[in-house]
């Protein structure tokens, strides 16, 4: 039933608004979103201790162990704790519902565990299973909607069906037949997140959030509406999973100086509690390391992982694998710190040194003094060896950020350099190809570039090659 936006979904809700002292919910949300999962387990569990019998609280308690799966998603334990507790929340709503039909607060508890319990089944590959729990959630969110002071709670989960109904595939759209499930509205969908972002007690941010997860997806492609939503998102005192959903927009978008400062205070905030979870502070590292990397210091990014993130036994193995993808990518330019110390320093311009070790030092003048600084020893670099890839590629770029694109666009040639270049950066090179093209004004060359780089090996910033299609690059980092 459409898990990846589900998950997306559940991501976003855990992010609540500010939360009054005596409502252990919206307590635990506020720590939830900060990544500190043992003190949002602790905040409900007092709150059960005085109420146990309360259906909110048995639903957040699911969703720390929820939040918890995000991080690690195939985790056999956390998933059967979560449904255990799921169980646990959707009897005591529904026990309240059988002895009062007209209960809003149960109805809306009920629907939004069998909402989540929805996606659980389906992460299971149980179709079956999770087209009975949305169909049931589904109705129990309608019924509490009916009722005034939860409308503005459901929508968040009403619009989160709606979408995802409309979106998933035919085969779950033939089963939803058989199985006489409600139909999807996707333009109604977003009209209730809306609403939900705008007025939800629970969920304002969190549908916010989920507004952005939507408008960025491929198949959207409203980059300009998920950069709005995240300005929202980030207008009041913003949280580390704020921040951290906006530092990977960014990534995504290709905005690089944005992504480093949202991730860095993402860290910032989180290392200075000093309680946020190793998981959250180990995906806000791998998302910094492909900052360093989409910026062509991948030995920063390699330092990086091998201090903070690899080695490290409590790091997921999920992103444990991811960071052992990049980790393998930069030793393809940096060589393996593990085989000893390298012979050259990285002025050396010896033919033994690699192309990228050979610019480093321009690149670390670029990162201590800024482009300007770094572009002529790059272009020094490229003049004297005209036909190398990586260095007409690193001053290429180094052009189009000092604002000549007409002389990055000769410099870069990047289709007839294809073979040259390191795969990872065939699709940053075009990107830039396009960039170029379109501040000389040069559409059409602008677009073939766009579509290459989007069909190009898997980058960080592949989003924005889709969003440059739809609207011109007009400068900006």
């Amino acid at each position: 039933m459409g898990a990846g936006v589900l998950v997306s979904a559940a991501l976003a809700a855990a992010l609540g608004t500010a939360a009054p002292a005596g409502d252990p919910r919206l307590a635990a949300l506020r720590l939830l979103h900060d990544g500190r999962f043992d003190d949002a387990e602790e905040a409900i569990r007092r709150g059960r201790a005085e109420a146990p019998a309360d259906p909110s609280l048995a639903f957040f308690g699911a969703f720390v162990t929820y939040w918890r799966l995000l991080y690690a998603p195939t985790d056999p334990g956390l998933r059967a704790d979560l449904e255990q507790r799921l169980d646990a929340a959707i009897r005591l709503s529904e026990q309240r519902l059988e002895g009062a039909p007209a209960d809003g607060e149960a109805a809306l508890w009920a629907g939004s565990s069998r909402l989540l319990r929805a996606h659980l089944q389906a992460a299971k590959h149980k179709p079956l299973a999770a087209a009975f729990d949305a169909k049931r959630a589904k109705r129990h969110l309608d019924r509490a909607g009916e009722h005034g002071p939860w409308a503005a709670e459901t929508a968040f989960g009403l619009g989160t069906y709606l979408y995802v109904a409309d979106r998933v595939p035919a085969i779950v759209k033939g089963l939803r037949t058989i199985l006489f499930l409600p139909g999807g509205d996707r333009e109604r969908g977003l009209a209730l997140l809306h609403r939900a972002a705008e007025s939800s007690r629970f969920f304002a941010r969190d549908a916010r959030l989920l507004l952005v997860t939507l408008y960025a997806h491929p198949r959207e492609r409203r980059y300009e509406e998920a950069l709005g939503e995240v300005d929202k998102a980030l207008a009041a005192p913003a949280p580390v999973a704020a921040l951290h959903v906006a530092g990977k927009l960014n990534l995504a978008l290709g905005r690089l100086e944005a992504a480093t400062a949202l991730l860095d205070e993402a860290l910032g905030r989180a290392g200075s509690q000093g309680r946020a979870a190793p998981s959250v502070l180990a995906a806000i590292e791998v998302d910094r390391a492909a900052v360093d990397f989409a910026r062509f210091r991948p030995d920063l990014s390699l330092e990086r992982l091998e201090a903070r993130v690899l080695g490290r036994p409590e790091v997921p193995e999920e992103l444990r694998r991811s960071a052992e993808r990049m980790r393998a990518a930069a030793i393809e330019v940096v060589g393996d710190p593990s085989s000893g110390p390298r012979t050259e320093t990285p002025q050396d311009g010896a033919p033994g040194a690699s192309s990228w070790r050979r610019a480093l030092h321009a690149l670390e003048i670029e990162r201590r003094e800024g482009a300007e600084a770094s572009l002529p020893p790059l272009l020094a670099l490229a003049e004297a060896a005209p036909g190398d890839a990586t260095l007409g590629l690193l001053a290429g770029r180094a052009l189009l950020l000092c604002g000549r694109p007409a002389e990055a666009f000769r410099m870069l040639r990047c289709s007839e350099r294809e073979a040259a270049i390191p795969p990872f950066w065939i699709g940053p090179c075009h990107l830039m190809e396009g960039q170029a093209a379109d501040l000389v004004g040069d559409r059409k060359a602008a677009l073939v570039h766009y579509r290459k780089a989007e069909h190009a090996p898997p980058f960080p910033s592949r989003d924005a090659a889709r969003m440059y299609q739809k609207t011109p690059y007009r400068g900006g980092r």
